[in-house]
């Protein structure tokens, strides 16, 4: 493992059609990861759902529409979010550009190491 990585370089998995994630993490350490999602035609929506984990995140690209817990906002470039644990989310990538947002979880996200698409993506296809 390498103790940099661009961006730019680092491996994408396709989640969805025209969202891919790149995963930056401590193999030996369970309390936190980055994840950044590129999202590369907007509009793309993320459901409301909710998890166990804290998550922070930073818009590098684009323009979404939040909604955390009761209060919905338009966010755009050098904006920062904070989710708590278990507060219900979702959000709305507005475009036109590709978005792309860099969170960090903490705990470690066990789901996405194991390559499963988000569950709210999965929930949307049932």
């Amino acid at each position: 493992m390498s103790y940099w990585e661009k961006l730019k370089d680092m491996e994408a998995k396709e989640i969805a059609p025209g969202i891919k994630r790149k995963l930056f993490y401590c193999e030996n350490d369970p309390r936190m990861m980055i994840v950044c999602l590129e999202i590369a035609s907007p509009p793309v929506t993320f459901p409301i759902h909710k998890h166990e984990h804290e998550q922070l995140g930073y818009v590098l690209q684009g323009k979404a529409k939040f909604t955390i817990g009761e209060e919905t906002k338009i966010v755009e470039k050098n904006t920062f979010y904070r989710i708590p644990s278990n507060i219900e989310h979702g959000a709305e990538i507005l475009g036109p550009e590709k978005g792309i947002f860099i969170d960090i979880f903490s705990p470690i996200r066990m789901d996405f190491l194991e390559g499963d698409r988000p569950f709210y993506f999965e929930e949307e296809n049932d």
